[in-house]
This record gives C-alpha cells, sequence and structure tokens, in this order.
C-alpha cells in the first residue's frame, strides 16, 4: 500500500456515537502503548512453582558440587600436595590453581544466582572474577606476558618453564571466560521466584 499512511491516533474532529467512544478510546490507548509486557515472573507461572524450585534446586546443587571440586582440587591437591587430587584422573594432566578458583567463582555465582538482591550481586562479583582469570590467561598466551598470576598461591614445579608453569590451557581460559560472560548476561526470570 504505497502513498496510504497508517494514523493510529483518533482524530479530535471525528464525533463517535455515544456507544463507541468509551471503546474506541480503550483500543487506541493500547494501541498508543504498545505491546504488553509480560511480568518478571511470567516464566516461572508458566512453568510452574513444583518445577521452578526443581530448576533452583539442580542450580544450587550443581553450582556447590562445582565449588566442592574447586577445594578438593586447590586444598587437597595443591595445597596439601597430593598428586591425585590435582588431576581429574590419574596420569593425566594437572587441573591449575586458577582453573579451580575460575571453577568455584562459577560454581558459587551459579549457586547464588535467583536469590536475594544481595546474592545477586555476590553472583555477578564471583562470575566477573571468574572473567577476570579466564580474560587475563587470553592475555598472557595472546601477549606473551606472564603477569604472575599462574603461580601466584602456590607453585608447578612439574611443568617445565617453556610450557608456562601453573598456566590453565588456552582452551580452559576461554571457556572459564565464555561461562562467566554467559553468567553475567544471562537473565534468569523464571529462577527469580
Amino acid at each position: 500500500m504505497t502513498g496510504s499512511r497508517r494514523d493510529d491516533t483518533l482524530d479530535p474532529q471525528v464525533t463517535l456515537p455515544p456507544g463507541m467512544k468509551g471503546p474506541m478510546q480503550s483500543i487506541m490507548s493500547k494501541l498508543r502503548a504498545g505491546p504488553a509486557r509480560p511480568e518478571r515472573n511470567a516464566s516461572a507461572a508458566a512453568l510452574g512453582p513444583d518445577t521452578v524450585h526443581s530448576l533452583r534446586v539442580l542450580s544450587v546443587t550443581i553450582g556447590c558440587a562445582a565449588v566442592l571440586l574447586a577445594c578438593l582440587v586447590i586444598i587437597g591437591g595443591w595445597g596439601f600436595d597430593i598428586a591425585p587430587l590435582k588431576s581429574v584422573l590419574p596420569g593425566m594432566s594437572t587441573m591449575k590453581v586458577n582453573t579451580a578458583l575460575g571453577i568455584a567463582a562459577l560454581g558459587v555465582s551459579l549457586a547464588l544466582t535467583g536469590e536475594g538482591r544481595s546474592r545477586r550481586t555476590s553472583a555477578r562479583v564471583m562470575a566477573w572474577l571468574a572473567l577476570g582469570i579466564g580474560l587475563l590467561t587470553l592475555a598472557e598466551y595472546a601477549l606473551d606476558w606472564n603477569l604472575g598470576i599462574d603461580q601466584l598461591l602456590f607453585p608447578d614445579p612439574a611443568t617445565p618453564v617453556a610450557a608456562h608453569p601453573g598456566r590453565p590451557a588456552m582452551a580452559t581460559a576461554l571457556m572459564i571466560a565464555l561461562l562467566a560472560a554467559g553468567q553475567l548476561s544471562g537473565r534468569r526470570p523464571a529462577l527469580l521466584v
């Protein structure tokens, strides 16, 4: 329809029959207001309270399991120098301390997401910490830097100097950064009950 103009406003010069004035004004005000915005917890209502509760319990459980695994690696593996606790399976490469810290921060962030306002703020701080670990490690690789964060907490004497002792793999750093960015950018209206 070229040349035609769509006018959604009610012309004040037009006189409507008495029975049409109220409904027409109501329709025009709705058109001017735009599409209805869903409630903040509309998706939570669509899922049902039992499903929302189950999802909340699942996110807290997964977050706590991640924190537990990371603490086991950091404290048991690196702190007490117990070699089997430094890697997921015997004979595999060790999980670096910064990897475990990133996983712990993401776990705390996941467990706290959806709780009260102060807990959500703490969740975001932990996600930012994980993002920082991931991005700084990627910057170390990209710029051939040694920021000193790789062996800040514990030395890694088993790794040769040429292989960057204590530094997580590039793919690991990328995954931590991406997961943290997802955690920071994600909105979970279904869990904000």
